[in-house]
């Protein structure tokens, strides 16, 4: 699909930078992804849980910009996998809030880590990240397509503005990491 092909592949690029710097794309891509969503969000996802993941986002981004410790986050873990949607609640039939949640909980446990963060935990959390933004065109694509036609999906996702952008978004946090991490 077009996430492996465009992100996915950029594992070497990802290879050079730090634990640190992984950590930083990771959260301004969840952030930039919850963004997206938000405003299809509210209403559709019950408050408290919506302001659960309000807070991790902000907790997230505070222990990155070291505003806050990443102690915090701890906290924040049992409040987001309580509002992770199982297959039945209401909120797992909201396009892009699994993939919202459980993006905040792997983040969150990827920024205990600190240094320690390896490229594929890096790469499971940017994909949630996309796949939360671009679940609804891919949902669609399989619908059009009746089944799971890898190349019709990954041609919707080239057709789909908001999954360009999203990619783009992505790619340009990894470049800007990568430029930044060879001038040290």
């Amino acid at each position: 699909m077009l996430w492996d092909e465009e992100i996915g592949s950029r594992r070497n690029d990802l290879k050079q930078l730090r634990g640190e710097d992984l950590i930083k794309i990771v959260v301004e891509c969840i952030g930039h992804a919850f963004d997206r969503k938000l405003g299809q969000y509210e209403g559709a996802i019950p408050d408290g849980q919506l302001s659960v993941a309000k807070e991790a986002r902000r907790v997230l981004s505070d222990v990155v910009a070291k505003r806050a410790a990443a102690a915090t986050l701890n906290q924040m873990l049992d409040g987001l996998k309580e509002i992770y949607p199982d297959e039945d609640a209401d909120e797992a039939f909201v396009s892009g809030w699994g993939y919202s949640v459980q993006s905040l909980l792997e983040a969150s446990a990827l920024a205990l880590q600190g240094s320690n963060v390896s490229v594929e935990s890096a790469l499971r959390v940017l994909d949630a990240a996309y796949q939360a933004v671009a679940e609804e065109v891919i949902t669609k694509a399989m619908v059009k397509w009746h089944g799971l036609g890898e190349s019709e999906i990954t041609a919707e996702e080239r057709r789909s503005q908001t999954c360009n952008e999203e990619i783009e978004f992505q790619r340009q946090r990894i470049i800007s990491s990568v430029i930044k991490g060879s001038q040290r």
